[in-house]
C-alpha cells in the first residue's frame, strides 16, 4: 500500500485506518490527516493515538474529543449521508423502531423497557455480531414476544428506509458516549424524530423539542414518547439537509485538507 501511495503524486492522504497507519507516516511523502471514528477512551486506542498526538486529526464530533483532548485536531467534520436515498414519510404507523446492532452500549434492553412502559409496539432491526450472540440469547431474546416486541434482524437499505419512514419515532437509549450516531441522521432524513439519551454526540445532532428529545434517563424517554406527535417531521428532514448531508461533509473535509496542505507547505 505504501508503495502505491508513493508511486503517485497526491496532495494529501486521508487516513481512515487509525493509529496503525500512523506508524508509517515517515514513509509517506504526502501530508496525511487522520479521521477518528471510534471512542477515544478505550485504553489501547488512546495510548496509540497519543504517540502521534502532533499529527493532524479530524474528529467526527466535538464530544469525541473529550476522551483525548491532547491530540492535534484540525477540524470536526460530521458524518453525512446522501439524503435523496432516504424517502420521507409524513404518515407514520403506530410503532417505535430501534435500529443498529445488538450491544449493551446501544441500549436494546432499555428500548424494550421504554416500549413496554409506554404501551408501544417496538420493531428491533439490528445486527448480532458473534461476540454478542450470548448477550442476545440471555438478555434480549427472552423479552421478544413477536407481537408488541418484534425482532427482524439485520435489514437491507431498502428495508431500513421503509422501516424508518413509517415509524412514529426512533428510540436511542445509548449507554455510552457515542462519537456519532449515523442511524440518528438516517431516521431524521426519513422525517422520523429521535428520542435519545443525551450522551456523546447526541446534543450535537438533535435539537431538543424540535426534531426529537434529549433525555437524561429511560424514565424521561418513556414520558417523551407521548409527546412525539408535537415534532414536525418535515423539520427533521430539513435539519439533515442543512447540517448532515454528504455535500456538507465533503465541504468540511475539503477545508480540512487545505488547512493541512497549507500548514505542510509553510513548514518547508
Amino acid at each position: 500500500m505504501l508503495t502505491k501511495i508513493n508511486q503517485n503524486s497526491f496532495d494529501i492522504v486521508h487516513n481512515h485506518f487509525g493509529w496503525q497507519l500512523l506508524f508509517f507516516k515517515e514513509s509517506i511523502r504526502a501530508p496525511m490527516v487522520t479521521t477518528l471514528h471510534g471512542i477515544l477512551s478505550e485504553p489501547t486506542e488512546k495510548y496509540m493515538h497519543t504517540l502521534s498526538k502532533a499529527e493532524p486529526f479530524i474528529s467526527i464530533s466535538k464530544s469525541q474529543r473529550q476522551h483525548n483532548p491532547h491530540l492535534h485536531y484540525v477540524a470536526t467534520v460530521y458524518n453525512g449521508i446522501q439524503v435523496d436515498q432516504f424517502a420521507f414519510g409524513d404518515k407514520p404507523q403506530d410503532y417505535l423502531v430501534f435500529l443498529g446492532r445488538i450491544h449493551h452500549q446501544k441500549g436494546p434492553e432499555q428500548a424494550i423497557r421504554i416500549a413496554r412502559r409506554s404501551g408501544q409496539k417496538l420493531i428491533i432491526a439490528a445486527k448480532i455480531d458473534p461476540l454478542e450472540q450470548d448477550y442476545f440469547e440471555t438478555k434480549i431474546k427472552p423479552l421478544i414476544d413477536g407481537k408488541q416486541i418484534q425482532f427482524i434482524g439485520e435489514v437491507t437499505h431498502h428495508q431500513k428506509v421503509k422501516l424508518l419512514k413509517n415509524a412514529k419515532a426512533m428510540i436511542s437509549p445509548i449507554q455510552w458516549d457515542e462519537p456519532f450516531g449515523i442511524t440518528t441522521i438516517e431516521a431524521l432524513a426519513c422525517g422520523t424524530p429521535v428520542i435519545a439519551i443525551n450522551r456523546g454526540s447526541m446534543s450535537e445532532i438533535l435539537v431538543d423539542g424540535k426534531i426529537g428529545y434529549l433525555c437524561r434517563n429511560v424514565s424521561e424517554m418513556i414520558k417523551r414518547v407521548s409527546d412525539i406527535d408535537k415534532i414536525d417531521r418535515a423539520a427533521c428532514r430539513e435539519h439533515v439537509l442543512k447540517y448532515f448531508s454528504a455535500q456538507r461533509m465533503t465541504e468540511g473535509y475539503l477545508k480540512a485538507y487545505q488547512r493541512v496542505i497549507d500548514h505542510n507547505k509553510a513548514k518547508k
